[in-house]
């Protein structure tokens, strides 16, 4: 299986100041600079803002980072990370002037030691088995739960949270069998 990188900043704002169509969950645009780009980087670049008004009530927007994009943004910190974010935002919403975030939150999945990533996927060379393969248990005793051992919903929280329902029911099943023994 492969593993990749898609990060996030979450753009806060003071209550009154939301900018954008609160009647859509999410956008997107390519904006000017990124499309006479032709680096890889730019590609992935804030590609899409998901509004946090209607699924959190907060006045929110979190940018979606992936490839070589989620990579470059591994490299800046926090407050630069949001400026970027902010910076297409403008390219989006020309001539709008756009409130500065009171607050915001960066992923650095890729960065993070113990992660290094984000989600799994398919590679080339690899096939589902492999899911099935990350999934098996060894023994009665070792068992392992993550979306990258979900075959049905890789690469989801769904999948996430599906699999350490599995491997309960399956310690719950080696738990009881250890007893009756």
């Amino acid at each position: 299986l492969g593993f990749g990188t898609i990060e996030k900043v979450v753009l806060v704002f003071e209550e009154g100041q939301v900018f954008w169509d609160t009647s859509v969950d999410c956008f997107g645009a390519v904006p000017p600079s990124a499309a006479a780009k032709s680096a890889a980087r730019d590609r992935g670049r804030a590609f899409l803002f998901w509004s946090l008004v209607g699924s959190h009530g907060v006045p929110a927007l979190m940018a979606v980072y992936s490839g070589e994009a989620a990579e470059a943004l591994n490299d800046m910190d926090d407050a630069e990370a949001a400026e970027d974010a902010l910076g297409v935002l403008r390219e989006i919403f020309p001539g709008k002037a756009l409130p500065e975030p009171v607050h915001s939150l960066v992923s650095h999945w890729g960065s993070d030691k113990r992660a290094r990533g984000a989600y799994s996927y398919v590679a080339c060379g690899s096939s589902g088995d492999d899911y099935d393969l990350l999934a098996a248990p060894v023994g009665s005793r070792l068992f392992f739960a993550g979306e990258g051992t979900s075959r049905e919903h890789p690469a989801t929280t769904t999948g996430a949270y599906a699999s350490g329902i599995r491997e309960a029911i399956r310690i719950h099943a080696a738990a009881e069998a250890r007893f009756r023994s």
